[in-house]
């Protein structure tokens, strides 16, 4: 599913809503995951390139890039294949040597980076930065600093794949879900409940 047209029927539902409830108190709420920026150092230069020239890539409908989300996984046992295989990210980054890069990007050009981070010869987990794209409709921030995103979610798993093409490996086909909190509409004091949808990664090709 397309972000913009999961947006689409977002904004209906929330407009249904509205029309249903009458304006009620601020239950805007704080975002809990995902921490700001990244400090991975690749132990390859051309994937420290291909990453930095993936997060400033320009956004699809006229959204600008919001600030880097960093969440890490140590699930990858599964196969080679999928990881964050029960769905749960936890939000913050692992250290060590970022040895791998897999991009993904959405049809609005959200990018998806999964560093796979070892000590010596041991896969310790994944790294998982998150860059979206700001969206608004007819005035009204639906992804936005405005706005708190309390929850990332990976239902089915990330599913990442290897490349020989490129400096750097793909996300395969993925599905991410965002759970982002309420807002009070300034003009009106109405306010938008929270809600959820589904942003689908695919593999970011050679550039």
């Amino acid at each position: 599913m397309k972000k913009l047209k999961a947006l689409n029927i977002l904004v209906t539902t929330v407009a249904l809503v509205l029309l249903l409830t009458s304006c009620g108190g601020d239950d805007n709420k704080v975002a809990t995951g995902g921490t700001t920026g990244v400090s991975n150092t690749f132990t390859d230069g051309s994937h420290g390139t291909a990453y930095n020239n993936a997060m400033a890539l320009s956004c699809g409908n006229g959204g600008t890039r919001l600030p880097i989300r960093q969440y890490y996984t140590t699930e990858t046992s599964y196969n080679a294949y999928k990881i964050a295989y029960s769905g749960s990210l936890t939000s913050g980054q692992l250290t060590g040597s970022a040895t791998n890069l897999f991009l993904g990007i959405s049809s609005d050009n959200d990018v998806l980076a999964v560093t796979k981070i070892a000590s010596g010869s041991t896969v310790t987990g994944y790294n998982i930065a998150v860059s979206l794209c700001s969206y608004t409709y007819n005035g009204t921030p639906i992804i936005s600093t405005s706005r708190s995103i309390d929850r990332v979610a990976v239902p089915s798993g990330i599913n990442i794949t290897s490349n020989t093409t490129c400096a750097y490996d793909f996300v395969a086909t993925t599905l991410m879900n965002l759970y982002i909190g309420s807002y009070v509409i300034p003009q009106s004091g109405y306010v938008l409940p929270s809600f959820a949808f589904t942003i689908r990664f695919d593999p970011l090709y050679c550039r």
